[in-house]
């Protein structure tokens, strides 16, 4: 998992805005398969989101005590949007309490993130969207190292890009005078 999280970070530094958030709206799927591979895409992307990643986006003090900013069906239907069709809005059978997200670079004045507009437009900082899922994404591998070895063992199976200037194992080998 770690490569893909770095991946996130380096998109980040490159303000490549669009694989940083492509890869990190997958982090949830994968994690998910790898804890619950018996549930649904949707169940299970919901699930991990639910127990990883909605108390950062739920309110705290007296104003905002227990209001959740992004829930996991918004989320979902986030990813659904923006993996499936490039888009920001929320299809109807998606939307839960989000009609749309509005997602902005980090301003050169600060941050801003976490903002509701007109009571159901969600405006989210990329680079702390994809931040947040990182960190919650290591601490469920932390998680899984101490508690489910399963989970560690099945990562086996995860996507590898080689390198190969030095070969291709079993199909090119390179012998260098």
């Amino acid at each position: 998992m770690e490569r893909f999280f770095q991946s996130i970070e380096r998109a980040i530094v490159c303000h490549d805005w669009y694989g940083a958030l492509s890869t990190a709206l997958t982090i949830p799927d994968i994690a998910g398969k790898f804890e619950n591979p018996q549930l649904k895409v949707g169940q299970r992307y919901k699930q991990w989101y639910r127990e990883w990643l909605q108390e950062t986006y739920t309110g705290k003090g007296a104003a905002l005590d227990g209001h959740i900013f992004l829930s996991d069906e918004d989320c979902y239907g986030l990813r659904c949007s923006y993996l499936h069709a490039g888009g920001a809005e929320l299809e109807k059978k998606a939307k839960h309490t989000l009609e749309k997200f509005h997602f902005i670079e980090p301003p050169n004045w600060g941050s801003a993130h976490r903002n509701m507009v007109n009571g159901n437009i969600l405006q989210l900082q990329v680079d702390k969207f994809c931040e947040d899922i990182v960190l919650a994404g290591r601490e469920w591998v932390t998680w899984a190292n101490s508690e489910r070895q399963d989970i560690i063992e099945r990562m086996d199976s995860l996507l590898f890009i080689h390198n190969a200037n030095n070969g291709i194992p079993g199909l090119i080998e390179i012998h260098r005078d």
